[in-house]
């Protein structure tokens, strides 16, 4: 079930206009396209494990899971991320709060550092969730 954060985050994001099999909103949208979704065990899984509120695929392989929470709290983001990375198939994880977003990266192990979370204060653009996907990418292909 989505929180509500006051904002619609699909559309600061750009991606208002996607739809399947590009974007998946929640886990009944997976049966109701005309072709067969890859991958689509392991995204409803991923619906019920961690309450996913968005599921982002690019050329066919999921790229970004969304989470909306009525408040980001380091020890539930801890057990949140450490379920994203166990199940090791989406490599960015965006979780949105009414003030903040954090991203983490689904390619290296969770971390209990701060400062492997990256943050975006709201007001935010789809451009600054773009450049800090690229920066999450960025450092795990330099490790």
């Amino acid at each position: 079930m989505a929180v509500m954060t006051g904002k619609d985050w699909r559309t600061d994001f750009g991606i208002a206009d996607r739809d399947p099999p590009y974007f998946f909103g929640e886990k009944a949208t997976l049966d109701a396209t005309s072709r067969p979704v890859p991958q689509a065990h392991a995204m409803r899984r991923a619906f019920d494990s961690m309450q996913l509120d968005g599921i982002l695929l690019l050329q066919n392989s999921l790229a970004v899971y969304f989470k909306e929470v009525a408040k980001i709290q380091p020890q539930q983001m801890r057990s949140l991320q450490r379920r994203f990375w166990n199940q090791g198939l989406s490599p960015v994880l965006v979780v949105i709060d009414p003030q903040d977003v954090h991203i983490y990266s689904g390619l290296t192990p969770p971390s209990d550092d701060e400062e492997d979370i990256f943050y975006l204060r709201k007001p935010y653009t789809s451009q600054d969730l773009l450049r800090k996907v690229k920066q999450v990418l960025g450092q795990v292909e330099a490790t």
